[in-house]
């Protein structure tokens, strides 16, 4: 019979191996979301608001959330909403005209300057869908807060945010449309910023202040 010895340091570097995955807990690594980011540069997030025909039989309603998170709620109060939403969408998409004047929209937008080098990238599809659903409300608009910024779209992990940091000159309080911030989140999917295999990422400021961003985050 052939006896296998251990050596007394061999028994005590495995004790100590032991002991040490017993005393070291594992610690997750924690990866900064977009709003603590935001929230460190001195920015109040604010939940942004919708308002549109949300509610039972159409009635008109002010959600809050991100645009998913308000088409989701007005479903469930309105079943079919989802489907009339993306009929819309594809109508926009199918009226040739509407496809001109919708796509062109962007490429008039004012940029005082962009930043392409945002931590984190976004996946173009999803950032596209979140841009035609803010589109599918054209009369609602957004007020935003000095120093505020608001989460406007976000699924897939790849949101849309909105910040006012007013330059001199400029108000407190700002009310662009729904549509408008759209565009400029267009505008860095489409050629402000370089892509990368589907994905996109950037940051455009209009000249009084806004900014739109299109990153990674969390949801």
């Amino acid at each position: 019979m052939r006896v296998s010895v251990i050596s007394a340091a061999t028994l005590l570097a495995l004790g100590t191996q032991g002991i040490l995955a017993s005393v070291i807990p594992d610690v997750e690594h924690h990866e900064i979301s977009a709003h603590e980011e935001l929230e460190a540069e001195g920015f109040t997030i604010f939940e942004p608001s919708f308002t549109g025909d949300f509610g039972p039989n159409g009635v008109t309603m002010t959600l809050n959330g991100t645009i998913e998170e308000v088409i989701g709620q007005a479903e469930a109060m309105q079943p079919g909403f989802t489907k009339k939403i993306n009929k819309l969408i594809a109508d926009r998409h199918n009226d040739a005209a509407g496809i001109a004047a919708g796509d062109d929209s962007w490429r008039h937008r004012l940029v005082a300057t962009k930043d392409c080098a945002l931590d984190g990238w976004a996946k173009e599809y999803r950032i596209l869908q979140g841009i035609d659903y803010l589109n599918s409300l054209p009369n609602g608009v957004v007020q935003l807060e000095k120093y505020g910024c608001s989460r406007v779209s976000c699924s897939y992990n790849s949101a849309i945010y909105l910040c006012w940091q007013p330059f001199a000159g400029a108000p407190d309080l700002y009310t662009p449309s729904w549509a408008y911030v759209a565009d400029y989140a267009e505008g860095i999917v489409r050629e402000w910023c370089p892509k990368d295999d589907g994905r996109v990422r950037g940051k455009a400021w209009y000249p009084k202040g806004m900014a739109v961003h299109v990153r990674k985050d969390n949801c």
